[in-house]
């Protein structure tokens, strides 16, 4: 065999092996988990057994495995289309089969705790709508399951029942765990009348800047996912201050970690 014919077999033998490489995989890994801080980055990192890494669009994915099972741990930037896109690229790339978010929120409800963990039964957009001259008139988000039924706003519930009844076996001091409605929108809020308006409007016991993004990529894809919120501050005139003490990691007495691992061995059985 001649030089050139050698040469371009290893150019064809490498194109093909950098294509398998970079071919979404479904067994990659089984589960995607979006995170929103670095510290939390860190945080799960150390607990896993990491075999890999990948980067796409701007992000680094981590591969490996937590509590026996395979997953894809990744950090989103804030906003709804930051997180709608790390949503499309878990599934479209990992294959993941379900996503679990964990990321800041405020809290809106009464007695709600800087700390406090918020899992999500229902997610809404809640500046979606139309500005006209006597105000904001809100509007459902589309995405095919039509004006009157829910579609993305329902989440899995299977999923949501585990993640509440797995929240009992963690040792609880003084943070503790909630179940609702998550509101989510591109504007970080900390106007006490925008915040009475989105519990009035949604009933939400929490409101976020990618929530609803996340679960609407999900529901597009048929995949399930699970969001779960920490407290970061109370959606008020002080939510800038109480939101800048929280970082760089929760101020939560709850095991983000170990409690995630509890989830994904729950989700095994």
């Amino acid at each position: 065999m001649n030089l050139s014919r050698k040469l371009k077999l290893q150019i064809i033998l490498l194109a093909a092996f950098s294509t398998f490489l970079l071919k979404p995989n479904s067994t990659y890994a089984k589960t995607g988990i979006i995170v929103a801080l670095n510290a939390t980055t860190d945080q799960i990192r150390s607990v896993m057994n990491v075999s890999c890494t990948r980067q796409y669009a701007q992000r680094e994915f981590v591969i490996g495995t937590l509590s026996d099972t395979n997953i894809v741990l990744t950090r989103s930037p804030m906003g709804m289309i930051n997180n709608a896109i790390t949503t499309q690229l878990l599934i479209a790339y990992f294959g993941v089969q379900r996503i679990i978010s964990v990321a800041p929120a405020g809290g809106l409800a009464d007695g709600m705790k800087i700390g406090d963990l918020v899992i999500a039964s229902q997610v809404w957009q809640h500046d979606f709508g139309t500005v006209k001259p006597y105000g904001f008139i809100w509007g459902k988000t589309p995405d095919g399951s039509g004006s009157h039924s829910l579609g993305y706003q329902r989440l899995d519930k299977t999923m949501y029942e585990i993640a509440q009844k797995t929240s009992g076996s963690i040792k609880i001091s003084e943070n503790h765990f909630h179940v609702g409605i998550v509101a989510s929108g591109d504007s970080f809020i900390a106007d006490n009348d925008k915040k009475r308006w989105i519990v009035k409007k949604f009933d939400a016991v929490a409101v976020d800047m990618g929530s609803a993004a996340i679960a609407q990529v999900s529901f597009a894809n048929t995949i399930p996912c699970l969001i779960i919120r920490i407290i970061t501050d109370k959606a008020d005139i002080n939510a800038r201050v109480d939101f800048a003490e929280s970082l760089p990691t929760y101020r939560s007495s709850i095991d983000i970690s170990g409690y995630l691992s509890l989830l994904l061995s729950s989700f095994a059985r």
